[in-house]
């Protein structure tokens, strides 16, 4: 049994939070772990931020993608969540980032995949910057 380690952004937009119900499942290079609820008696809270243990049989290999699901509250309430980012700590010690930034509706999925760093780390050209790994002019 191995645990990874999963810690939710909530955006301080006013409303960013959320009572609806957020699930998420991880998947890896080699397997995938079981849709997880993550809020089962709190909801998530404007600016919050909060952990959580994913237990999983096996190491789910090099994590491709995090997927988020939202329900409704027992059928009732059907809030937006705003979700800035999700950070995973693995079994093997690495600290991944999954950038959100952006609203998660009522019965809705979204699929979250690593940032990366470009092999030749961040641009030190000051005519121009590393906009999601890619480099473009400064006057951009």
């Amino acid at each position: 049994m191995v645990i990874y380690t999963v810690t939710t952004h909530t955006g301080q937009r006013l409303l960013a939070g959320t009572t609806s119900l957020i699930s998420i499942q991880l998947r890896g290079t080699e397997a995938e772990s079981e849709e997880q609820n993550l809020n089962r008696f709190q909801g998530f809270f404007q600016g919050s931020e909060r952990a959580f243990k994913i237990h999983c049989k096996a190491s789910l290999g090099e994590l491709i993608s995090v997927k988020l699901y939202s329900k409704s509250f027992m059928g009732l309430l059907h809030d937006q969540w705003f979700c800035d980012k999700i950070l995973v700590n693995t079994p093997e010690g690495d600290e991944i980032l999954l950038p959100c930034y952006c609203w998660l509706g009522c019965n809705e999925r979204l699929v979250l995949r690593p940032a990366k760093v470009p092999s030749g780390g961040i641009s030190a050209n000051p005519a121009t910057s590393v906009l999601w790994g890619a480099e473009v002019p400064s006057e951009f």
